[in-house]
């Protein structure tokens, strides 16, 4: 998926991780190693400071409150919620250009059809 998104829209400079499994370890994890061998520059976050990385924090709170309050009865329900909202954060919400600052509200409760909504945003 990664190689993907670099041939579409290039190489980072570098990218910002939390010190978690899969970016951090006690030693480099698998994915830092090819990373840094494509030339990427790792930037972690101080242990215990999510602020750091706050448009990160604030993509997965909107995540969860808009895939799982309510959550889907079932497992396919529940996979709809989180395919929706991804449909909707990639592709339909407000200011979608390369330096995103909006956040989208109420993805996941809408079906992927974000157009009212997203005005507000």
């Amino acid at each position: 998926m990664l190689e993907a998104v670099f041939k579409q829209f290039g190489m980072p400079k570098a990218i910002r991780t939390d010190n978690g499994v899969p970016f951090a370890t006690f030693n480099l994890s698998k994915l830092s190693v090819w990373w840094l061998r494509l030339g990427i520059e790792i930037e972690r976050i101080k242990p215990g400071h999510p602020q750091q990385n706050g448009r990160h924090e604030r993509m997965h709170l909107t995540l969860k409150l808009e895939t799982t309050k309510p959550a889907g009865r079932n497992f396919l329900q529940q996979q709809a919620k989180f395919d929706d909202f991804i449909e909707c954060y990639n592709n339909e919400r407000a200011d979608s250009g390369p330096s995103r600052t909006a956040i989208p509200t109420h993805c996941g409760q809408h079906s992927g059809d974000c157009g009212q909504f997203l005005k507000s945003v």
